[in-house]
């Protein structure tokens, strides 16, 4: 369903991620895991065309996308969330998913200014519904809790029809109280296999319960693929990652 070959990213003349190949099955599920500054979330930013990689090829479903700007992936189904939520403060939370929805139709601002189609509005509120938001539909999103503001942007994910769903560190900064309901809506996500997914994670437990495949990323360059397991297992893995074995009996 998508796929990365020989992906090089940088700024300038540095290279932040060199020769990345990797590919995601449709309805599977692969984890990217690495230190800080491993080149994760440039990866993503390639993939969901907010970065032009400067040498490799993108393919969504066995199209070259390496060129296409975010705004056609987005339409084309390639959804993804960003580490800071990215909102409309000022629109309640079903204006927000309304503009999602008006957005994957190619609808410019002058048209969404306008009457809303019924069927818009009849998709905003299915998105919302699906992620436990109804309720909230008339309230500002700048006066959500951080973890409804997480919702919100799965929702607006969601509006878009995807087949590919990027997250980019979609726990951070929750409460222990809001991560397990997010980690929830992704885990129904996942098996519903609708989606091909992509997660950004630093949480191990995260990775290990939700993840087909886990990909490493060390230093701007994939280490491994392989399962939860044989990564974790992985004396590569763990000099890079995990910092390597303990002495356990100092």
């Amino acid at each position: 369903m998508f796929e990365l070959t020989d992906v090089s990213i940088g700024y300038g003349s540095v290279r932040v991620v060199q020769d990345v190949s990797m590919a995601v099955g449709e309805g599977e599920f692969v984890s990217l895991i690495g230190p800080n500054g491993a080149g994760k979330t440039t990866l993503i930013n390639a993939m969901s065309g907010t970065l032009r990689p400067l040498a490799g090829r993108v393919l969504y479903d066995g199209v070259d996308i390496t060129n296409w700007k975010a705004d056609a992936r987005a339409r084309a189904g390639i959804g993804r969330s960003f580490q800071r939520t990215n909102l409309f403060p000022d629109l309640d939370a079903l204006g927000n998913v309304k503009l999602a929805v008006l957005g994957a139709r190619g609808v410019k601002l002058r048209q969404a200014l306008r009457r809303t189609p019924e069927d818009v509005w009849e998709r905003s509120e299915q998105a919302l519904a699906a992620v436990g938001l109804s309720k909230l539909a008339q309230t500002p999103a700048s006066a959500l809790s951080h973890g409804d503001k997480r919702k919100l942007e799965l929702a607006m994910l969601l509006a878009l029809a995807p087949r590919v769903i990027l997250l980019d560190e979609p726990t951070a900064g929750l409460s222990l109280a809001e991560a397990p309901q997010i980690l929830d809506l992704i885990h129904q996500l996942k098996d519903s296999g609708r989606y091909a997914m992509v997660l950004v994670e630093h949480k191990m437990e995260v990775v290990m319960r939700l993840s087909n495949r886990v990909a490493v990323l060390h230093q701007g360059t994939l280490l491994t693929v392989g399962s939860p397991d044989e990564v974790m297992a992985n004396p590569e893995v763990e000099a890079a990652y995990l910092g390597g074995r303990h002495d356990t009996t100092a």
